[in-house]
């Protein structure tokens, strides 16, 4: 092997090195418990944060929010800018409800597949998109698709003052096939003061159904046990808003 296929090889390695770095490596430093991102509130409150990814539908996600209003209970819609661009109107009705909007990423492409130039432009068009669609919009949570990072994602979106959130449950609601009844049964199991529950108002729109027909029960079942089903800022007290960590 000559010189140069040894030094060809060791560039390929570094490169590969580097590559895992941003995305298996930064994926693993942020999701670690105790870690940068945020998988559930205080526990000494008796409130629960439910959190809805990948919409804004423009059929189920006034429908859940709609239902939600009606049991007196609050939620923290993590949406994606493309959608929402499309659906300004329901960005607005769910700010006009008392819930929360959040970034979930410009579209739904895994973040491991972005560079980092890409990573920061898009987040900060998503950013844009919200904020061009109403100032109340502007985000103050970011939970990355699938909830995995890349180092510039999670760099850039604490950079805007956004803070990372991932989930303390995340209910089979976006598995093909599981009947309400199975959906409402593991939102409610996972109810517990300071909880941070992940569901799905877009995406399939049988998963958004059911959940819609499952969320009537878990929040019965909620409210049987004192808890409150709250907004993301008010659990984690921060109405006033929230920077990214020094």
């Amino acid at each position: 092997m000559t010189a140069l296929a040894l030094l060809a090889g060791a560039a390929g390695a570094w490169t590969a090195l580097a590559a895992l770095a941003y995305t298996v490596g930064a994926d693993l430093w942020y999701r670690a418990p105790g870690r940068r991102a945020l998988r559930s509130g205080p526990p000494g409150e008796a409130e629960v944060a439910l959190t809805f990814d990948d919409g804004p539908d423009p059929v189920w996600s006034p429908r859940i929010a709609a239902l939600l209003e009606s049991e007196q209970a609050r939620g923290t819609f993590f949406v994606l800018a493309s959608r929402a661009r499309q659906h300004p109107d329901v960005v607005r009705r769910l700010l006009d409800g008392g819930h929360e909007v959040a970034l979930h990423g410009y579209d739904h492409l895994p973040l491991w597949l972005t560079g980092p130039r890409a990573t920061c432009r898009r987040l900060e068009e998503a950013v844009a998109i919200l904020h061009d669609i109403d100032p109340r919009a502007c985000p103050r949570f970011y939970r990355p698709p699938w909830g995995h990072f890349n180092l510039a994602a999670a760099r850039c979106a604490r950079s805007m003052g956004m803070r990372l959130v991932l989930w303390s449950s995340a209910p089979p609601d976006w598995a093909p096939g599981v009947p309400p009844r199975v959906v409402a049964d593991r939102v409610a199991a996972a109810l517990r003061p300071g909880a941070i529950v992940d569901l799905h108002d877009g995406g399939r729109a049988d998963r958004a159904r059911r959940l819609f027909e499952a969320l009537p029960e878990a929040l019965r079942a909620g409210r049987g046990r004192g808890l409150r089903f709250v907004t993301l800022s008010r659990l984690l007290d921060e109405r006033e808003g929230a920077g990214g960590e020094p």
